[in-house]
């Protein structure tokens, strides 16, 4: 894929034409999208701030509004303002969610035609948030470019946001209430610190950046601030307009931000490739929930069975989630691997869209491409002949991709979770 510190970006250079050959259908998009920024008045100082959250309610899931009675707990209303706190989105994140769905606009109807003019149904949208407010706040913006109220045909409160609790949330890899996790990723931690503890790229980041650190010690994976909090600080202090109102300068210094791209990195997702069960318990249940609701969709298509009815209408899934999520699934498809680590940056986007082929000996077959940032990336397991279609393979068959994804697809989420404590943490 690209450079570890250059991941693709969302320009471009192909036409509409050239990534939607006319024999391809497009039946559904899912999209999962990175929330922004953190408030440059909220900025904190080191150690970065952890995740703020709505409150949890006595109900199944956490919200950030308080809905009217539902026949669904799980759904809440796409309305209320956002909370202004540390970690959720500042004018720059509210412009950049916003010109996103904007862009899907431009792709998917006045460009494709797929999503009509008008939104007149709520069923050909699901929209699904984790329960933190920078998230909910995220899918309101890109839904609010996407359709803004002129194009509705129903009342914003006809558009329901599922939501689970944090206790129970799989939309990003769980690092606080799945404990089998909880240890991999430790375990991943010792591994990454036993690598480069003792490196010449530690030695010198410690060198430019010591002096700055409260008591001036030699930086490490594992210390505090452990390399995952400086690189969480740096991307946020990035993110507003005065960078060094926050951070001193030589944090800034490109030698030492990509030393600390790429060790925070390898850190996070190296495990995804590493360990099966590492990508069952961290990304495996939205991967096969994306697989499911493919295999309705096509179903209901083909004129299936009742439970795929709501598919035939459903066209687009919007998933606000987390810079983890989308990093965790790119590398447990082996999209994003080794040397070259990388973080997705804020306001990134991967979509998963699903094709009927209506062309030759292959018609009604479905296929399925990965696209970051707008660009269409090869997972290696679709390389095989029988594995994509035609000489592209960037479109893997249903199949293919369905078969790459149930390797890691937990039986039982909250079992394996408290399953295996203590056991082996890597082959």
């Amino acid at each position: 894929m690209a450079s570890p510190n250059t991941p693709p970006m969302q320009t471009e250079h192909a036409t509409v034409q050239v990534l939607y050959p006319k024999h391809l259908e497009l039946e559904l998009v899912q999209l999962e999208k990175e929330r922004q920024l953190p408030p440059d008045s909220e900025m904190p100082a080191l150690p970065p701030p952890g995740r703020s959250a709505p409150s949890p309610s006595s109900s199944p899931t956490s919200h950030s509004t308080t809905p009217p009675p539902q026949t669904n707990p799980n759904s809440h209303p796409l309305t209320g303002a956002p909370h202004s706190q540390p970690g959720e989105l500042t004018d720059q994140g509210y412009a950049s969610t916003l010109a996103l769905g904007r862009t899907l606009r431009s792709r998917y109807v006045d460009q494709l035609h797929f999503l009509h003019p008008r939104l007149l149904s709520a069923s050909t949208l699901h929209l699904r948030s984790s329960a933190y407010q920078r998230t909910f706040a995220s899918l309101r913006q890109v839904l609010l470019g996407l359709y803004p109220p002129s194009t509705r045909g129903l009342p914003s409160s006809a558009l329901q946001v599922t939501m689970r609790a944090l206790e129970a949330e799989t939309l990003l890899p769980n690092e606080d209430f799945c404990p089998r996790f909880i240890q991999l990723m430790r375990a991943m931690k010792r591994r990454t610190a036993a690598k480069w503890n003792a490196s010449r790229d530690l030695a010198s980041l410690s060198a430019l950046l010591a002096p700055h650190l409260p008591t001036q010690q030699l930086l490490a994976i594992d210390a505090q601030p452990s390399m995952h909090a400086l690189h969480d600080t740096l991307t946020a202090a990035l993110g507003t307009a005065s960078p060094t109102a926050y951070l001193p300068a030589a944090f800034f210094d490109p030698s030492a931000r990509r030393i600390i791209e790429r060790l925070a990195a390898e850190e996070e997702y190296r495990g995804f490739g590493l360990s099966r069960e590492y990508r069952a318990l961290g990304i495996g249940v939205p991967l096969s929930e994306a697989v499911a609701r493919m295999r309705r969709k096509a179903r209901g298509a083909d004129g299936g069975p009742a439970d795929a009815g709501a598919a035939r209408e459903e066209k687009m899934a919007l998933f606000a989630c987390h810079d983890s999520t989308i990093g965790g699934m790119l590398a447990a498809l082996g999209v994003m691997r080794g040397p070259g680590w990388w973080w997705p940056p804020y306001a990134s986007w991967l979509a998963v869209e699903l094709f009927r082929v209506r062309d030759g000996d292959g018609d009604g077959k479905r296929v399925v491409r990965l696209s970051y940032m707008g660009r269409p990336v090869q997972v290696p397991a679709c390389r095989a002949r029988e594995a994509h279609w035609g000489s592209d393979e960037t479109f893997c068959t249903l199949d293919a991709f369905e078969k790459v994804v149930r390797e890691f697809t937990p039986g039982d989420w909250r079992g394996e979770c408290v399953a295996n404590l203590g056991g082996v943490e890597f082959p």
